[in-house]
């Protein structure tokens, strides 16, 4: 599975969770936007991404109910979204 375009042989941990390649290893950025009272937004990159790169994973929680549920921006666990643009984004 290719997470991104970077280099193709590494596994990342994330949030608990290793995504495999072949080898190599590198740990995730992650940021966490709690500034909304009703989602927070959820960032994962690899480290010295920029904001403004269109290489983050980027995950929005529904705290509106007591259901909380976590969608991915674009309906995809792929590292192709901006983190500056997480509000306005499509999430599924």
């Amino acid at each position: 599975m290719s997470l991104i375009d970077e280099p193709k042989a590494w596994k990342s941990k994330a949030n608990g969770q290793y995504l495999k390649t072949e080898s190599e290893s590198m740990q995730l950025i992650t940021l966490v936007d709690t500034s909304s009272s009703d989602f927070i937004y959820i960032g994962s990159a690899l480290p010295s991404t920029a904001k403004g790169d269109a290489k983050w994973r980027l995950q929005r929680v529904d705290i509106r109910t007591s259901e909380i549920e976590i969608l991915f921006a674009g309906s995809s666990e792929d590292f192709t979204h901006v983190w500056d643009n997480r509000t306005g984004l499509v999430y599924g």
